[in-house]
């Protein structure tokens, strides 16, 4: 089993025997967003890392890019009750929050704020809203703000 079960604009998912694995189109890219979900995931603000940066064999028996395996966070989906605006900014202010609170904590600014890029884990029992594409070009860190004078 290696199916791909999802493709941003960084990364391709593939659900394998061995769980869920995140490809890169380069190894500085996949040890960019495996540390930066590493990071996050110590607050719970993205699932678990379960590897190492690496590369694994696919079906054809090539070895892909590189990549790591991560805990499968269940999608955020817009509720589909009948007042869809109430639910959308309901939605919206959550995933608001968790950027101020990802901000507090690290410094970081979450840019690429969109559904597609949030998801749910478990916790102790508790569904916790969290990131789930941690590459490198959705936030703004602070070397990243670093400004030039002439």
């Amino acid at each position: 089993m290696f199916d791909i079960v999802g493709m941003g604009s960084e990364c391709t998912l593939y659900r394998t025997e061995m769980g869920l694995f995140k490809e890169y189109e380069t190894k500085s890219d996949a040890t960019e967003a495996h540390n930066i979900q590493s990071e996050l995931a110590s607050m719970n603000l993205a699932p678990e890392v379960y590897s190492r940066v690496c590369r694994v064999r696919m079906p054809e028996g090539k070895l892909s890019d590189y990549g790591f395996y991560t805990e499968e966070a269940e999608p955020l989906e817009l509720c589909d009750c009948d007042y869809e605006c109430y639910c959308s900014m309901k939605t919206e202010g959550t995933r608001l929050a968790l950027c101020e609170t990802l901000e507090y904590w690290t410094g970081w600014e979450f840019v690429d704020f969109h559904e597609g890029n949030f998801g749910y884990i478990e916790r102790d029992g508790l569904k916790l809203l969290v990131i789930i594409d941690c590459g490198h070009k959705g936030f703004v860190m602070e070397k990243d703000m670093v400004q030039t004078y002439d």
